[in-house]
């Protein structure tokens, strides 16, 4: 397989941002901040190389993502487990607490056990992520709550995804207001009559879309877009030749599994914890 040098190289970009997430931050002057999230957006024509070329570059995200489904699947049995006992001593409970009532027996203790119970009912486990393929502004905001703020965008044929920009699924029009908020950490809430309220403070969005230029064409054709900024906000890779010179096929395997180690050691990046102990953002200056 041959790409075009700047194709592989944004696309590593890309990877290594979403990779990274909102772990780490770089105070670029006082009051001014920024994540390392950047939008890579490449337009190459019909048989360019854009899935090979994902599947190279997106390789250790998806070995970690696997890894991390087959440890949800095993906490999503042992929750199941306690969450049947949990259950069953609840029952148990509000049973005698029915039956003492009906027979004017005093209730407080069994009440006041009732209430200790509920305090510890068993943690659904969360399926931690660092990308998906396509979602709607809503649905990545959960995505990003439910990973600490952030979440990435990766995907070698993004139709759908620019679809959903568009705003083809959604009938208040163009639905980017993740794409803008993500960007620029601004807050976001979202609040439906039959949830609880969906807040991320600083959301941290990062992308790598492949598409066909036509798609490209197509969205520079929605004002709602060229209005809000949503261009302004991408990195693009259009390459000249697509074709190029850049062989995948010809990668020293000590290159390929550095670069994996590499992508591994940001994924798995931690900065320093609290006084609570809770996880905080590492912080990197320009000198």
């Amino acid at each position: 397989m041959i790409v075009s040098d700047e194709m592989a190289g944004v696309s590593i970009l890309g990877v290594l941002s979403i990779s990274l997430g909102n772990r780490a931050k770089v105070i670029i002057k006082s009051g001014h901040w920024q994540y390392g999230n950047i939008y890579v957006f490449i337009a190459v024509p019909p048989a360019g190389k854009k899935s090979p070329l994902a599947r190279e570059i997106a390789a250790p995200i998806w070995a970690w993502q696997k890894e991390e489904t087959a440890k949800f699947q095993e906490r999503l049995q042992e929750y199941k487990a306690q969450k049947k006992a949990f259950d069953a001593k609840v029952k148990g409970l509000e049973s005698a607490i029915s039956k003492a009532t009906r027979e004017g027996k005093p209730t407080n203790e069994l009440e006041t056990k009732l209430q200790k119970l509920q305090q510890e009912e068993p943690e659904a486990p969360i399926l931690r992520a660092l990308c998906v393929n396509d979602a709607t502004s809503e649905a990545l905001a959960r995505q990003m709550a439910e990973n600490g703020g952030a979440i990435g965008i990766l995907s070698s044929e993004a139709r759908k995804v620019l679809a959903i920009a568009r705003g083809k699924y959604s009938s208040t029009g163009s639905d980017i207001d993740l794409w803008l908020s993500g960007h620029g950490y601004d807050y976001i809430r979202i609040d439906r009559a039959t949830r609880e309220p969906l807040v991320v403070p600083e959301p941290c969005l990062a992308a790598l879309i492949m598409v066909q230029p036509d798609s490209l064409n197509a969205l520079g054709q929605e004002e709602s877009l060229k209005e809000s900024g949503y261009f302004g906000r991408f990195l693009y890779c259009v390459p000249r030749n697509e074709a190029g010179e850049y062989h995948t096929d010809d990668i020293p395997n000590a290159i390929r599994l550095s670069f994996h180690k590499r992508v591994r050691e940001l994924i798995e990046f931690r900065g320093p914890t609290g006084p609570d102990g809770s996880p905080q953002t590492a912080e990197f200056r320009f000198s």
